[in-house]
């Protein structure tokens, strides 16, 4: 509607999403869509988006996986009822993902303008916590379900900041480096290629009002 109301006018808009960040809760067939997705495993999945990355072009081929963490467990160390609440955990992490997705490609339909600016990016790496699950589990919360308070917890925060090393509140690449999409046709030069320059949210604001 904001979109449709400023037709004719110049308009800043800033669309912050709480998804995916915690607690973690999604409509149920959201979920059941991602279940059994993740049954591989965190190491097995950051390994994959890795090698996928690497075809992708995202970074040099002699980059390497930084050393597992010695804080997080080695997947079949798990017995499979907590393989099973794992795969619940990413699987609601991903639905809400998917939600946040289609939202934001309602926006883009609707800007349906090529003299929009879209810049789309996070604020910092995924939250390893998991200090309630404990407490979630004893209430009879699983992930997902409504007032629960479920975080997406060390393993699977390792695989979503492939291919950096840790996590949030780390000051590591993967606490503090996020990637970035800017998307304005006919502007923005060599669209589709991959820059390397670094980029902080300072640099939003004034690169906008040149723009403008």
């Amino acid at each position: 509607r904001f979109i449709a109301e400023s037709k004719g006018q110049p308009f800043f808009l800033c669309l912050s999403y709480q998804a995916p960040h915690n607690p973690l809760q999604a409509p149920a067939e959201d979920i059941a869509k991602h279940r059994g997705t993740y049954q591989k495993g965190w190491q097995a999945v950051r390994e994959a988006r890795f090698r996928k990355q690497k075809e992708l072009g995202l970074f040099p081929n002699n980059r390497k996986l930084p050393a597992h963490p010695e804080n997080l467990p080695a997947w079949d160390s798990l017995n499979p009822r907590q393989k099973d609440l794992e795969d619940l955990r990413i699987a609601v992490y991903a639905a809400m993902v998917e939600r946040m997705d289609r939202g934001i490609g309602r926006v883009v339909d609707a800007l349906r303008d090529s003299n929009t600016l879209v810049v789309f990016l996070s604020d910092n790496g995924t939250d390893p916590f998991s200090k309630v699950d404990r407490e979630m589990l004893r209430q009879g919360k699983l992930p997902g379900s409504r007032g629960s308070n479920w975080q997406p917890g060390t393993g699977w925060a390792y695989a979503c900041v492939t291919p950096w090393r840790l996590y949030k509140i780390s000051q590591h690449a993967g606490g503090t480096t996020t990637g970035a999409i800017a998307w304005w046709p006919g502007a923005v030069k060599q669209a589709g290629s991959i820059r390397h320059e670094m980029l902080h949210v300072a640099d939003l604001q004034p690169s906008f009002l040149d723009a403008a």
